[in-house]
């Protein structure tokens, strides 16, 4: 991180460890969201921190990252969103559901729609495999 940086309060920092990311430059971002860190422990930067390291194929650590943001901040439901995806993605069913039913008691209605939708998909996939299971 450049010494201008270092300068910076921990949300700009963080903001910029946001662009980064959108810029595809994810361990820039990662450098700047554990800085923020450093200074200042929110849900939300331990998410976009934890964000980075799904997108770096990190999941272990993505998955504590995604806990710490919902522990800190049980009403940032996008922390909650992202971990049941994480834990879907893994085939832990059980695990995620309770993440992704509060994530659908979001404000935000394309996050709750995209839940919604996961939900779905995940029930079908459910009754799909009982199906195949009774045959």
């Amino acid at each position: 991180m450049t010494k201008a940086a270092r300068k910076m309060t921990p949300k700009k920092i963080h903001q910029e460890g946001l662009r980064l990311y959108r810029h595809g430059r994810l361990k820039e971002a990662l450098e700047h969201f554990q800085s923020a860190l450093r200074s200042k422990e929110t849900g939300e930067f331990w998410n976009d921190w934890a964000a980075v390291q799904h997108a770096l194929g990190a999941s272990e650590q993505a998955e504590s990252g995604f806990r710490k943001a919902f522990e800190l901040d049980g009403s940032f439901l996008q922390a909650a969103a992202n971990l049941g995806v994480l834990l879907l993605e893994q085939n832990r069913h059980v695990e995620a559901a309770p993440f992704l039913l509060a994530a659908l008691n979001t404000a935000d209605e394309a996050l709750r729609e995209a839940i919604e939708r996961v939900v779905s998909n995940l029930a079908t996939s459910i009754d799909a495999s009982k199906l195949v299971q009774n045959e």
